[in-house]
């Protein structure tokens, strides 16, 4: 059985892209390049501070952000509050977003009138707790960051408001 070979060969002009093609080639990086910085840097409307938290928190309620200094996917705006009590998380979501409240809650503050906010681990009032006081942003640390699932008012707190 005889085996029939065939040499390829190109030339070095053959291996170059003619000047469309490159054009074409930069342009599709360019825009590669576009979408993925939108997407890595998004434009920011961050409240990284306790008074922009303060700022965008509608007055007597307690707001919530799913991540750490006051934000959700690096957006401030996309906060939840309430302003006596949610008994259970798990039914409320972050404005534009899927996410539930349930064991996401990483920082918070009280924009409440006269009374402390109670954080809860637990739905319905239950597990362990940690409060804010009035005007108070809080960052909050273990054992509650991205574990709590109810929040309330502290005239709320046997349930009648």
């Amino acid at each position: 059985m005889e085996v029939k070979m065939e040499a390829v060969t190109e030339s070095a002009s053959d291996l170059i892209p003619s000047s469309r093609s490159r054009s074409r080639l930069r342009v599709s990086i360019l825009a590669c390049a576009a979408v993925a910085l939108s997407i890595l840097v998004p434009l920011r409307a961050d409240a990284q501070t306790p008074g922009e938290a303060e700022a965008i928190c509608p007055n007597g309620s307690t707001c919530l952000w799913r991540d750490a200094n006051w934000e959700t996917l690096g957006y401030a705006g996309r906060y939840r509050n309430y302003f006596y009590y949610i008994p259970d998380f798990s039914a409320y979501t972050y404005p534009s977003t899927i996410t539930s409240l349930a064991n996401t809650v990483s920082s918070a503050y009280n924009d409440g009138n006269y009374e402390w906010t109670y954080f809860f681990t637990g739905t319905y009032r239950t597990g362990d707790w940690a409060r804010a006081y009035i005007d108070v942003a809080v960052n909050f640390g273990w054992p509650y960051n991205d574990n709590l699932e109810s929040g309330y008012y502290e005239s709320c707190l046997d349930g009648v408001c």
